[in-house]
Parts: C-alpha cells; structure tokens; sequence
C-alpha cells in the first residue's frame, strides 16, 4: 500500500476476513502502523464471529480500549454469539450492556424465535423503552414463524395502535398467519 491510512488497513482487514484468511488478518492487524479505531476493533470481532472463531472474537472485544468500545461494539459481540448459537453466552454479555440500540434487541428477539423461545423473546421485546418497526417485526414474524399465530395477530394490531404502519415484512408475517389460520 503506497498510501497507508486506517481505512485502507481495515479494507484490507475486512477482505482477508471475508475470504477466511486469519493468518493474514492477524498478521496484518499486529503490523498497524497507526492508530487503530473502532471499525479496525469492530471489522475483527465481526470478522472472526463470521468465521465461527467467537473465542478469538470475543478476545478482540476484550482488547478494544474503553474510549473505542460503544454499542456498535457490543452489539457486533453478542449478535456473533447469537449468530453462532451460543444464545446463552449472547444474552449474558446483552444483560452487561449500558446501552442497547435498536439491532441489538432485535437481535436478541430473533434468535431466541429461531430457538423456539418465543416466551423469551416476547420478554425481551417487553423490555424495550422505544420500539421501532424492526423490534415489532422481529416479536411478530417469529410468532408466525413457530405457529403463534393469534399472537402474530394480536401483536399486530397492538403495532398499529401504537402508530406503527406496517412494511413488506409486517405483511408477510400477517399474511403467513392468516393463511394459517384458515
């Protein structure tokens, strides 16, 4: 690299990482001449979490200095435990978050649908301060998912009530449970 600054390092990063090359990435991230930022930190726990590593993810996320470590970070973290199956390892680190955004909850909400957990995920879903569309589609498109489907109903017009206007996956979880339910 004739020119190196941070954004090229972490480009370079992120493609090794993409193309599952940890050698290189390793060895790359060790040679940062400059000062690294949140991407580079963000890129390598997103990176190896993607490649099914969430032991050296998770040592990165350790490693991330505290003026650099904010809810993107965390929420890179517990989505790769989530994304990797290791829900319960992901809900630890999400009970340890100061501050949650809006993926992270749905995140939460998601996995613990695809587990079939739905009770769990309507929990998490009762303890967001601020709901956004994505948090209503995540609760409702997981009941329809695993056969709630009355609950995929109700929760839908609980949505509108609260002013919420339906998008494509709105319909397509409603559509799903009406279909359903003859």
């Amino acid at each position: 690299m004739p020119e190196r600054n941070v954004v090229k390092w972490n480009a370079m990063i992120a493609g090794y990482l993409k193309n599952g090359d940890r050698e290189s990435t390793l060895d790359l991230f060790e040679k940062m001449s400059i000062r690294k930022n949140s991407v580079t930190w963000i890129e390598m726990i997103d990176g190896f979490a993607k490649n099914r590593d969430t032991l050296k993810a998770r040592q990165f996320f350790d490693k991330v200095p505290l003026e650099l470590r904010n809810v993107v970070t965390w929420t890179v973290m517990v989505d790769g435990y989530s994304a990797n199956r290791e829900l319960e390892t992901a809900r630890e680190l999400f009970e340890m978050m100061h501050e949650r955004n809006f993926y992270v909850w749905s995140s939460m909400i998601s996995r613990y649908c695809k587990r079939g957990d739905v009770k769990e995920a309507r929990n998490i879903f009762d303890r967001i301060p601020i709901k956004n569309l994505v948090n209503w589609n995540s609760l409702i498109s997981g009941y329809a998912q695993n056969g709630f489907y009355e609950e995929a109903l109700e929760m839908f017009r609980k949505m509108q009530s609260e002013g919420f206007e339906p998008d494509q996956v709105t319909i397509t979880s409603i559509l799903c449970a009406c279909a359903q339910l003859g």
